[in-house]
């Protein structure tokens, strides 16, 4: 049997975004604050599956020595471009579905209903946002050997993070912040206490943080952080400024509908959005409207950066 629908739709977005804002808004600042802008949440409309950036790759070789008594003639090199393909993920919100009596016994409505629904959303909407850029900006770097530090056979020290950090030799200044599974930085405040060292020790007993050579941690329990196994292996990031970004790159669409045909009178809230993701350095080259399947397999992202130290940041493997 079809299900009736009233005929007409009854929306209360500015509900529901008022909620949303309301805790995305503080999660923002901690989005890109917290990471001092290496994991960034934009706004950027835009057409298409696609975020496609173009870029002139660097010369090789560019300056030469020269011969000031030579008439001979100097093969000349080309100005090359590439590009990068940034994929746009689309994603659903609920269905939600909820009797109107049920919102009536307890001396509420849809505008209620529309607003906790965009309490509950926007978290998600968060959560789903750095999970993504997580696993993107991981699976990425895992392609690149020479950007990851395995250490999987112990757990994280100071100076296997001082190692990792240099991974990207001169250009170690470049990091801005590390992302770490509370595992591990609890793992590194254990060692640090161990070490005795005044300010050191003092730092974690006292500040409640170990010391991460000067830059701020992302802490967060994200499953692209860990590698399953007999003992898991846990994944620390160190990123640049802009290593991951995030573009919400459609105007999102929450519709409440009454829906008839039923013993009770039925409110369904159902949204949908999509986000575009990129990785500096990196171009995705798996198709369209990714599964978090292709988006977590490195063979999907292509390092189009000629130096590593224009990527994206550095990778650690420890117990």
């Amino acid at each position: 049997m079809a299900v009736g629908t009233q005929g007409d739709l009854v929306i209360y977005q500015d509900e529901l975004f008022e909620g949303a804002y309301e805790v995305i808004q503080q999660n923002i600042d901690a989005f890109n604050g917290a990471s001092a802008g290496a994991i960034e949440l934009l706004t950027d409309i835009h057409r298409g599956d696609w975020r496609k950036r173009s870029f002139f790759k660097n010369v090789s070789d560019l300056v030469r020595r020269r011969d000031p008594t030579s008439t001979s003639s100097v093969t000349s090199k080309a100005m090359t471009q590439d590009d990068a393909a940034e994929p746009k993920i689309s994603r659903g919100i609920g269905p939600v579905e909820q009797t109107l009596s049920a919102w009536k016994k307890i001396g509420s409505d849809e505008d209620e209903f529309s607003y906790i629904f965009g309490q509950q959303a926007g978290p998600a909407m968060f959560q789903d946002y750095l999970d993504t850029a997580i696993m993107a900006a991981e699976s990425a770097l895992d392609g690149v050997s020479a950007l990851e530090n395995d250490d999987s056979g112990a757990t994280i020290t100071t100076a296997g993070l001082t190692d990792t950090k240099f991974l990207m030799g001169d250009a170690a200044g470049r990091l801005v912040a590390w992302v770490m599974h509370s595992k591990v930085v609890a793992d590194l405040m254990k060692e640090q206490q161990a070490l005795k060292i005044t300010n050191v020790s003092d730092r974690t007993i006292y500040g409640g943080m170990p010391g991460t050579l000067g830059l701020p941690v992302v802490i967060t329990d994200s499953s692209s952080l860990i590698i399953s196994g007999t003992a898991d292996t846990y994944i620390t990031l160190g990123l640049v400024r802009g290593g991951v970004t995030v573009r919400e790159s459609e105007e999102k669409t929450v519709v409440t509908e009454q829906v008839t045909g039923y013993d009770n009178i039925q409110i369904r809230l159902q949204g949908e959005h999509a986000f575009t993701l990129g990785v500096k350095g990196f171009d995705f080259t798996g198709s369209a409207n990714p599964t978090d399947a292709a988006l977590g397999s490195s063979a999907n992202w292509s390092k189009v950066a000629s130096d590593n130290k224009s990527c994206a940041g550095v990778r650690m493997l420890t117990l």
